[in-house]
């Protein structure tokens, strides 16, 4: 049956108007009509369902509702998975199994450290200061660090940083009876006898911008300044020093001493001391097995006719140094938390303890000497 559309020729969408109508007539005209023979059962029904729903527009609205194609349709509709991908970026997911641990609980990954630096030569920062020894003779403790970081130089102080722990492990250690902040690092001599120097001068940001070759020629120095100012123990912040220190001794004593005045032997009464390789796998942190004999220094030593005499800053208690190590302070080392470093600063004191009463049992099997040239 056609149906005539007419069109208001005043409305100013007419032309659009007619030419869609024209349009759905030209669609209607090109499709083929099909022979009741070549229609299948599926169509013959619907359309039946169509004519029945024109008689009674309720029947057909129920047989639509309940018709097979409607309900897959609902079925496509109540169904999230057929829509596809829910993100709209065309890269695929990367889906990362998490990992089980004892029971259901899942392991947590630890952050993935830093890259360190690599070698920076002096001239890198040059434009930073060193920072001044806080020194006298005979101190309790004299605390040696690698060298100043970036902040304590440009702060002109020790250990500056403030995530730094070693001022907080100093007071909670029991060396101090109060917080020192590093503006007055100076104070620590006259106050609680201790002190602060670098095994090497020149400031960087991290230690792994020293030279390995650098770090090794600095051990003799920093012998010769522990032999000139006699502290009782001279403990190393940061293991990688005592590794430094270690490495100079061994090679020495196998070397049968240096050409630069450092001589190694082991102690006299002492039987079956361990090797060198043997001390490094059995280290921990506490006082080593080494220890800094003193001797009489050349100026000191010797009076204006050439007798033999004591020097006049030297006392009985500091004939010998012996060496602690305690893990670094600084925030970049992470396996040994705040509360470890602190219990290891209260063992400190208690050794230095035991070395003013005479009651450590801590052996000690090799002795540096420091020839006086």
């Amino acid at each position: 049956m056609n149906i005539k559309h007419e069109v208001d020729r005043s409305n100013p969408l007419a032309p659009v108007i007619s030419k869609y109508f024209t349009m759905k007539r030209a669609e209607r005209t090109d499709q083929p009509r099909l022979d009741e023979s070549d229609i299948g059962v599926s169509e013959l029904a619907v359309r039946s369902g169509t004519e029945e729903s024109r008689a009674d527009p309720a029947a057909g609205l129920n047989e639509s509702v309940h018709s097979p194609w409607v309900a897959e349709r609902s079925a496509l509709v109540d169904d999230p998975n057929e829509y596809g991908p829910q993100s709209v970026s065309k890269r695929p997911r990367r889906v990362v199994a998490k990992e089980q641990g004892e029971g259901d609980e899942p392991v947590v990954k630890q952050p993935r450290p830093k890259k360190r630096r690599g070698y920076a030569p002096p001239e890198v920062y040059a434009h930073l200061n060193f920072v001044q020894d806080c020194l006298d003779y005979d101190l309790n403790i004299l605390f040696c660090g690698i060298n100043p970081g970036q902040k304590s130089a440009g702060e002109g102080h020790h250990f500056a940083n403030p995530l730094n722990g070693f001022w907080r492990c100093l007071h909670q250690g029991g060396l101090t009876n109060a917080l020192i902040p590093p503006s007055e690092d100076y104070t620590l001599p006259e106050r609680f006898r201790l002190g602060i120097i670098n095994l090497i001068d020149r400031p960087s940001v991290e230690m792994t911008e020293l030279s390995m070759t650098e770090r090794r020629e600095a051990v003799p120095v920093f012998l010769r300044k522990v032999h000139k100012w006699r502290p009782s123990v001279v403990c190393m912040v940061g293991k990688g020093i005592w590794e430094d220190v270690f490495g100079y001794i061994s090679k020495t004593s196998r070397d049968k001493g240096g050409t630069d005045g450092i001589l190694v032997e082991q102690c006299l009464n002492q039987d079956g001391q361990r090797g060198w390789d043997k001390l490094k796998a059995d280290f921990e942190f506490d006082i080593q097995p080494v220890c800094l004999l003193h001797g009489l220094d050349k100026d000191e030593g010797r009076s204006n006719n050439g007798e033999q005499r004591m020097p006049i800053k030297s006392t009985i208690g500091s004939k010998r140094t012996l060496f602690f190590v305690v893990p670094s302070t600084s925030s970049r080392v992470r396996a040994y938390q705040l509360p470890d470093k602190i219990v290891l600063f209260q063992l400190l004191r208690k050794r230095w303890e035991e070395l003013e009463t005479g009651t450590m049992t801590k052996p000690i099997g090799w002795q540096i000497r420091v020839v006086d040239t």
